[in-house]
């Protein structure tokens, strides 16, 4: 089933500082999301908010039409994937053990694992690629290793929306290409919306088809890469000099951060 997933006047504040104000915003089945910003401008407060891990000040978070707030976490969660930056954690488990996990939500007290959870679970860890490291422990893995288990686990919910928070921290070029890589398989494979936070502006222009700029916890910009991966936007939102290159062969923006000669050396 495909998930419609809207926020409506959102804001969220810690104490008397606003860190999201009024934010209105659509994710619609199929989407590829990237979400930018720089540091404290709101990007994993955004999120927590979506998934229900932040009290709204004003605001409400619509699936399908139906208020978050009303919706079991066991039925959000056979919906919607989250993966946080938290995931650094030094379970000892086994990739399979760590990506049975992913199907606690369609668990019950009368319900043991069946059939399809075993092909749920070999699915995931298949399509993303970790089963020919499935008895290896989650400790002895590289960090991209444990970072494709991490998602194995939540492709294993078989949700329909896929929500991440700076899934590429701490991993080299080479790994932070084949997460995003094996995303964007996902996203065109499976439909499953994905909706993902990252630092890098040159990544997210090459991998999402839509990217939302957030400034001060207001949306700065949104719209496609091409049309926003602009100096006057991104100069805006980071604080700094912006020079825009073009790829060669697509056309597509590559955003630079301009420095003077002085900085340079």
């Amino acid at each position: 089933m495909s998930l419609h997933l809207k926020i409506e006047n959102l804001t969220i504040k810690y104490e008397e500082k606003t860190v999201l104000n009024k934010v209105n915003l659509e994710f619609l089945p199929g989407e590829l999301i990237a979400i930018v910003g720089s540091n404290g401008s709101g990007k994993t407060t955004l999120l927590q908010g979506i998934i229900g891990l932040k009290q709204l000040d004003t605001g409400r978070v619509l699936l399908n039409g139906q208020n978050i707030k009303n919706i079991s976490r066991k039925n959000f969660a056979r919906q919607i994937a989250v993966l946080t930056q938290r995931e650094n954690l030094q379970l000892d488990l086994t990739v399979e053990e760590l990506v049975w996990r992913g199907r606690h939500p369609h668990q019950s007290l009368f319900k043991h694992q069946d059939m399809k959870d075993h092909v749920a679970v070999n699915k995931a860890m298949e399509a993303a690629n970790v089963k020919h490291f499935s008895n290896r422990r989650l400790t002895k893995l590289s960090e991209g290793e444990r970072q494709r288990a991490w998602i194995a686990l939540t492709l294993a919910q078989e949700p329909r929306v896929l929500i991440l928070d700076e899934p590429t921290n701490y991993l080299d070029l080479e790994h932070q290409v084949k997460i995003l890589s094996l995303l964007k398989q996902l996203n065109k494979n499976e439909g499953i919306t994905i909706v993902v936070v990252l630092h890098d502006l040159t990544l997210a222009g090459r991998f999402a088809k839509r990217i939302i700029g957030l400034n001060k916890g207001a949306i700065a910009f949104d719209g496609t890469p091409k049309d926003v991966l602009r100096k006057e936007n991104l100069e805006k939102v980071f604080g700094t000099s912006m020079i825009i290159l073009e790829e060669p062969q697509t056309g597509e923006p590559i955003p630079l951060p301009q420095m003077n000669y002085q900085e340079r050396n």
